[in-house]
């Protein structure tokens, strides 16, 4: 039996390299002269991970409207004043938020009711006694069984 199966597992190991190594098509091999080669080589960018400064630029951005200013990598906290007319017991607040939160009134529109009558499951009463179930076959608790306090001795493994 082991011999079938290791000749089995032989069989599919060598069918699985066959299929890996003639299943998978690849080009043919393109012959081309040394002139050709040598034009090729120039037209492939020796290292095409390299961004050429040039094609950063963006063609739409008119240059004299580029704006050019430092980055910041911590958000400004932005102080402003509240220009509103003063009234007498109020006192000029510095608020550090750029805009207030606009309060929208939004409202859902009532579900609809279902049609026909709902039977309340929670509410529904039945009989307060169960019946019982169908009393079960003779089981025997192995628990229970008295029996020899020695275990006879087993069988012998053959080698």
């Amino acid at each position: 039996m082991k011999k079938k199966l290791h000749y089995i597992i032989g069989l599919l190991l060598l069918l699985l390299t066959i299929t890996t190594t003639y299943g998978q098509e690849s080009p043919a091999d393109i012959r081309r002269t040394p002139e050709d080669q040598a034009a090729f080589e120039k037209g492939v960018p020796v290292n095409p991970a390299k961004i050429d400064p040039a094609t950063q630029v963006d063609p739409k951005m008119d240059p004299a409207q580029a704006v050019v200013s430092a980055i910041n990598w911590k958000p400004a906290v932005v102080t402003s004043q509240d220009m509103r007319s003063p009234e007498l017991n109020q006192v000029e607040s510095k608020t550090t938020s750029t805009q207030p939160a606009p309060t929208v009134n939004r409202t859902q529109p009532e579900g609809e009711q279902p049609k026909g009558k709902t039977v309340n499951r929670r509410d529904a009463n039945g009989s307060k006694t169960q019946p019982e179930g169908a009393k079960p076959a003779n089981v025997t608790n192995y628990r229970d069984i008295k029996g020899p306090k020695t275990q006879p001795e087993g069988e012998k493994p053959k080698q």
